[in-house]
Parts: C-alpha cells; sequence; structure tokens
C-alpha cells in the first residue's frame, strides 16, 4: 500500500506502515498485533484526497473485519 501511494498519491509527503518487534522491549509496550501508520500530507486537500481516495477505501474494504474483531 504504501508504494502505491507513493506513486499515486504525490502530496503525500510521508507514509509509513511500521509493524513493532513485539521481542524487543519498548515502552510503552504495544499490545500484540499493533500496526502504526505514520502519515504527513502537504496539506488538508491532500489529506482528504487519500481518505477518499481508492488505495485507501479499497484497504478499509479488505481489512475492516479485522479491525472490527480487535
Amino acid at each position: 500500500m504504501a508504494s502505491q501511494i507513493q506513486k499515486k498519491e504525490l502530496d503525500t509527503l510521508v507514509y509509513m506502515i511500521h509493524t513493532p518487534n513485539f521481542l524487543e522491549p519498548s515502552l510503552p509496550t504495544p499490545p500484540s498485533g499493533e500496526v502504526v501508520f505514520f502519515e504527513i500530507y502537504k496539506d488538508k486537500a491532500a489529506f482528504v484526497a487519500h481518505v477518499n481516495g481508492p488505495i485507501f477505501t479499497d484497504f478499509v474494504k479488505k481489512i475492516w473485519l479485522l479491525i472490527l474483531e480487535q
């Protein structure tokens, strides 16, 4: 997903997806299975375009049930 955003959403300045290494000590300790999204957009319009765009909306359709199960 991050590579698609990098290629197609040019006003997304940073889009990082991070899965913590649960074997390493961390404070605070993240919940099991946590995924962190770190995003920076050029402006509000770029953020709105991302949230309403096909990459994000397709992603949400695919993972929504997984999020609800947590």
